[in-house]
């Protein structure tokens, strides 16, 4: 208990905002970490007043008081014992959900997705783009189909030829052992974002919700995934998180999405870290990173179980990676039961998810999704991702 209120003390004395409150009360401060401690230990209970919005006011703070002792005394908290990190990202959490809570946005569409996201970590914004805006990012999409031809509903990966004049000159599938019906194009493979793709990264709504998600005004899209999961009799993904830092993404369904059609899962409110199969998995993710296999009993036919991935993954003894019936049922987890987001919808509709929750993919009973997924790097979005970043090769982060 006291380890907890210590680690839930030092990340408030981050946040607090020891300029503006040493102007208004006019005490004299100076660089050091004596000066700012004492500024804390006689006004802390003024914290809810004076919190800092700024990332830049964070790194500051951060350098001020995380030096290699306090280092490695919390590292040492946060490896030993999975509630200590629970109560440092609970910490973090509330602290950015205030204010994102109390922040402006450009139509009550955005408020009632990040409310959903605070809420749930995840929320579905429909009819966001439209057939014309996609028109551009769908007829690329259209060429690669007719190239690929029958291998398009091939699980691989997508590679291209490109010339000195930034020319595509040759498209070809790179056929994955499993067919799992999972076809990628990712940038960070092919060096570029899709044609039409600017149109997802520059709309206004897009950039409001990840700059109130973050509380960071410089948010910058650096990987792109388009993506085709056709029928297979093989999940393409299980049920997993990808990250301990924050993570959102926004998945943009370039086609209608029902049930057969592999609709992603989310399940709901899994992005807090109040219950134990939570705990448990960010922590191994914390120590291990994404170096360590998961171990576990794995049977059914999904990536997890003939990829053999890592540590964030579910088993099947912890939960259903291969539902019989994809349906919008809740999904029980180790014995804690979570309402589903299901990804359903039309073309244009867009779903917002927290990806250090809980998420799955399914496999393709009948049809072709076909989807784009975009994220902005998450190293320095938000306090929590810029304070993780300072443990990177201590731990597995």
């Amino acid at each position: 208990m006291k380890e907890k209120f210590l680690i839930k003390e030092f990340v408030e004395m981050l946040h607090f905002d020891f300029k503006n409150i040493s102007n208004d009360l006019k005490i004299e401060l100076n660089e050091s970490e004596s000066s700012y401690s004492k500024v804390w230990k006689e006004h802390s209970s003024k914290f809810d007043n004076y919190i800092i919005k700024n990332i830049e006011e964070f790194e500051n703070n951060l350098n001020i008081f995380l030096n290699e002792t306090t280092k490695e005394d919390i590292s040492s908290l946060l490896l030993k014992d999975k509630e200590n990190l629970a109560e440092l990202l609970n910490t973090f959490d509330s602290i950015r959900f205030k204010l994102i809570n109390n922040d402006e946005y450009n139509s009550k569409l955005e408020a009632k997705c990040l409310e959903h996201l605070v809420k749930d970590g995840c929320a579905i914004y429909k009819s966001l783009f439209s057939e014309e805006e996609l028109a551009e990012l769908l007829k690329f999409t259209k060429v690669i189909e007719d190239v690929l031809n029958v291998d398009i509903k091939k699980a691989g990966y997508v590679n291209v030829q490109v010339n000195q004049k930034g020319q595509i000159t040759n498209i070809w599938n790179s056929f994955q052992k499993v067919d799992d019906g999972q076809l990628r194009m990712q940038s960070k493979s092919v060096g570029f974002f899709p044609p039409g793709s600017e149109v997802i990264i520059k709309n206004k709504s897009v950039k409001s919700i990840f700059e109130n998600w973050y509380v960071n005004s410089n948010c910058n899209f650096h990987r792109t995934n388009l993506e085709w999961i056709s029928k297979s009799d093989t999940s393409h993904n299980g049920w997993h998180l990808d990250t301990v830092r924050d993570q959102l993404k926004i998945m943009v369904l370039l086609n209608d999405v029902d049930l057969d059609a592999a609709p992603i899962f989310c399940a709901k409110k899994s992005h807090l870290n109040n219950t134990e199969i939570k705990k448990e998995t960010i922590h191994d993710l914390f120590v291990s990173g994404h170096r360590k296999r998961k171990e576990g009993v794995f049977y059914k036919k999904h990536a997890a179980a003939l990829e053999h991935r890592h540590v964030g993954y579910l088993t099947d003894s912890d939960t259903d990676n291969l539902p019989a019936n994809i349906n919008n049922d809740p999904i029980e987890i180790k014995g804690v039961v979570f309402d589903k987001l299901v990804g359903t919808g039309k073309a244009g509709d867009c779903i917002f998810f927290e990806s250090m929750g809980f998420h799955s993919g399914n496999r393709s009973t009948d049809k072709t999704r076909k989807t784009i997924v975009l994220v902005v790097d998450p190293v320095n979005t938000s306090f929590k991702n810029k304070f993780i970043d300072k443990f990177a090769g201590k731990v597995g982060v």
